[in-house]
């Protein structure tokens, strides 16, 4: 067996312990409890009756009892006047992707996540969720009675990918074994570079 055959070895079970322990630790992420983080937003002019839609990054689009549509935004003094009409423009945009869908929980808010100094009465709730299979993020709107509207971020909760197992096969064999051989080259071509001087 050569030296760069032995080299590889030498570095490629640290390498493929070292993804065993990132699956291991990703696996544990999965099962952390979930944090919320909770923001007010502005309030529409208007008695709010129902959330339409997440309307961007810090964002709810309402509509209030007079029909109109108004988006909410985080940092704005009040809400704006939204230059959509109604229902059906607003299910456009969700299948173009321009905003998304916000899911509602049959009007059963018992088990919906609220902020710590919970304003009222709900008078609409829902979530949203995005982002990669293994990093799934979950917003929440809710408006309570008198307009008190909120957005709340469920962070520090990972979960595993609908591959599964084949996604920890991948962290360990792949990733680990990867940087296990790459280490062992550039060690074999330092030592080839550079040889120990004999006395």
């Amino acid at each position: 067996m050569n030296k760069s055959s032995k080299l590889i070895q030498k570095y490629l079970l640290p390498g493929v312990f070292g993804g065993i322990l990132a699956c291991i630790g990703f696996f544990l992420m999965t099962i952390l409890p979930p944090k919320y983080h909770w923001q007010q937003l502005p309030s529409p002019p208007e008695e709010a009756v129902a959330i339409l839609a997440w309307d961007g990054w810090l964002s709810g689009l309402v509509q209030t009892k007079d029909g109109k549509l108004y988006t909410c935004k985080e940092g704005n003094p009040s809400c704006s006047l939204s230059t959509l009409i109604d229902q059906d423009q607003v299910d456009q945009l969700v299948k173009r992707g321009e905003i998304l869908k916000c899911w509602h929980p049959n009007q059963n808010y018992e088990d919906f996540p609220e902020p710590p100094s919970s304003p009222g009465k709900v008078i609409d709730a829902c979530k949203i969720r995005y982002g990669a299979p293994e990093m799934i993020m979950t917003d929440y709107l809710i408006m309570y009675e008198g307009n008190s509207f909120w957005y709340g971020q469920e962070n520090g909760r990972w979960h595993l990918p609908p591959y599964g197992a084949s996604f920890c096969l991948i962290m360990i064999f792949v990733v680990g074994g990867l940087v296990g051989i790459v280490l062992g080259l550039i060690i074999f071509s330092i030592k080839t570079t550079f040889p120990k001087q004999t006395s």
